[in-house]
């Protein structure tokens, strides 16, 4: 376990911790680690939403049966 008191951080310590997490919350810090699956994410939901309703529910079911 950690210890109990831990101590204050100085003013810049806690600048640097604030910056880095605001850089990555949200969507564009997922993407900047995850940008090959967010790519395809992406394209998959495009695929899906411009598609035909007949094509697009053979893709869902598809798809559902490969994740489950």
């Amino acid at each position: 376990m950690g210890d109990p008191h831990p101590r204050p951080l100085s003013t810049e310590e806690a600048k640097q911790r604030l910056r880095y997490a605001a850089e990555n919350a949200g969507l564009a810090g997922l993407v900047r680690r995850h940008p090959f699956q967010s790519l395809l994410i992406a394209s998959l939901a495009g695929l899906l939403l411009g598609s035909e309703t007949e094509r697009r529910d053979l893709l869902l079911k598809a798809l559902l049966r490969r994740l489950g």
